[in-house]
């Protein structure tokens, strides 16, 4: 996450973007369009600001954590060999896998994708749990409730 949140008026702007997917208060997606030429252009060693600019975004809105995020975040699926795609989550096919080596970098992305999920199972967990235990609570107070009349 960055260090600032959009305001309202820079959330209009970045949403009507034809390069800009989705954009929240405090996070933005892209189009494949718009990654796939970032990282052209950021290869031939174009200032990520002048990329970002020509693309119709201020990256003084952006700022500098966030433009310097979208180039490691490209750098990382390119080092884990995966497409530029428009979708949320992108998982690496379990064919790819077999019989190649992995490099450090790749074993790395796959490690943090693997404890990203990890994660979220665990908050999913809790919240069944949670969720069954506010069940029992008032199937409880009913059968209380019951008694009482």
């Amino acid at each position: 996450m960055a260090n600032r949140k959009f305001s309202s008026e820079e959330l209009a702007e970045l949403r009507h973007n034809p390069f800009v997917k989705n954009a929240t208060e405090n996070k933005l997606s892209f189009t494949t369009e718009f990654k796939e030429s970032f990282w052209k252009r950021a290869k031939a060693g174009e200032p990520l600001a002048e990329i970002v600019r020509a693309f119709g975004l201020k990256p003084e809105v952006l700022g500098e954590r966030r433009i310097k995020g979208i180039y490691a975040h490209l750098n990382e699926q390119v080092a884990a060999g995966l497409p530029f795609t428009d979708e949320k989550r992108v998982r690496i096919p379990e064919a790819a896998l077999v019989n190649k080596p992995a490099s450090s970098r790749e074993q790395i992305v796959k490690i943090r994708m693997l404890e990203h999920e990890v994660l979220y199972l665990k908050q999913e967990l809790e919240f069944i749990k949670k969720i069954i235990s506010a069940d029992k609570e008032a199937e409880l107070k009913c059968l209380l409730k019951r008694g009482r009349e």
